[in-house]
């Protein structure tokens, strides 16, 4: 039991675009255009591809997702 941080992998991203589709609602109520609001499974498997996101469980039930952009992403010749 606890938390447990860890580095999502392009196997969790069924799991991540599920909460990230939760979280996002009242923001897609309002109208507001957001990329995370209206995320696919292409997007989410992109942002793991590409930044560093991470997963957080609590006694193993996962619970959110936070998304860093990579500070290699530039360096590696990959453009927005």
């Amino acid at each position: 039991m606890g938390e447990v941080y860890r580095l999502a992998e392009l196997k969790d991203a069924e799991r991540l675009l599920d909460i990230t589709y939760r979280a996002y609602e009242t923001i897609r109520e309002l109208g507001l255009h957001w990329p995370a609001a209206t995320a696919d499974l292409a997007l989410i498997k992109d942002n793991i591809a590409k930044n560093e996101c991470y997963e957080w469980r609590r006694d193993y039930v996962f619970d959110a997702k936070k998304a860093y952009r990579s500070t290699n992403y530039y360096s590696k010749g990959l453009k927005r």
